[in-house]
């Protein structure tokens, strides 16, 4: 008899161990497709609560966006909204895919409905405004990049944004103060230095010479968008 318990103990400390390196390798980056394969034995477990699927499901279609399987990826987060409608990040995330897809109207509708429920989530005011941009939209566009600096007024990224879609407008000095602004805190940060000399340049050429806002090609700028956010889930034991 305590020869079975102390192999049943064993087999259970075997499984929870294998459990734990499953959620471990779920709520990690490195390896998309190590994700992936740990989420889905996750999944396979019956204990999980609505909550915790809608956590796994975030985490492996995030995997499965890196990886730009993206029918895949809206798949689950589509499934991670079903069991929690009210999930702040899986909007935001599924709008993340839906941006790197070029699908800028779903985007922007998913950026909002995120911000409707967690209206401080800052990463869904870059975004949708990267979604903006991306559409010509630039008021908005500028609209959402200074709603997330007044929630994060250190975010370098926000400034480089709000930078393009000022140069984009033909307001090139507030374009140049945007770039400054995003180097003054990120000394190392290559594409608004980049940035801010495409438009230093711009800006010395002869009135005539130079794009006029919008109409401009827009690639000769780079902007930037927001991760999309990976949930560590806690062990449901």
């Amino acid at each position: 008899m305590r020869a079975f318990a102390a192999l049943f103990l064993t087999t259970m400390l075997v499984a929870t161990t294998a459990h734990a390196n499953d959620i471990a390798q779920c709520s990690q980056r490195a390896d998309a497709q190590m994700t992936i394969d740990a989420c889905t034995r996750v999944l396979h477990r019956a204990t999980l609560d609505d909550r915790l699927m809608a956590m796994v499901l975030n985490n492996r279609a995030n995997a499965y966006g890196a990886l730009a399987a993206y029918d895949l990826a809206l798949a689950d987060y589509d499934q991670a909204i079903r069991l929690d409608p009210i999930y702040a990040h899986g909007y935001f995330n599924r709008g993340s895919t839906y941006l790197e897809a070029g699908r800028h109207d779903l985007a922007v509708a998913d950026f909002t409905r995120a911000l409707e429920i967690d209206p401080g989530l800052v990463q869904a005011f870059v975004n949708r405004g990267l979604a903006r941009l991306s559409t010509g939209m630039l008021e908005p566009a500028i609209d959402d990049f200074t709603a997330a600096l007044a929630l994060e007024p250190r975010s370098a990224i926000s400034h480089n944004n709000r930078g393009v879609a000022y140069k984009r407008k033909g307001q090139f000095d507030r374009a140049i103060a945007d770039f400054e602004a995003a180097l003054e805190l990120d000394p190392d940060y290559h594409t608004a230095q980049s940035n801010r000399d495409a438009v230093l340049e711009l800006s010395s050429r002869p009135r005539h010479m130079q794009p006029d806002g919008h109409n401009s090609a827009s690639s000769d700028l780079t902007f930037e968008n927001i991760r999309r956010n990976l949930l560590l889930v806690p062990d449901d034991k």
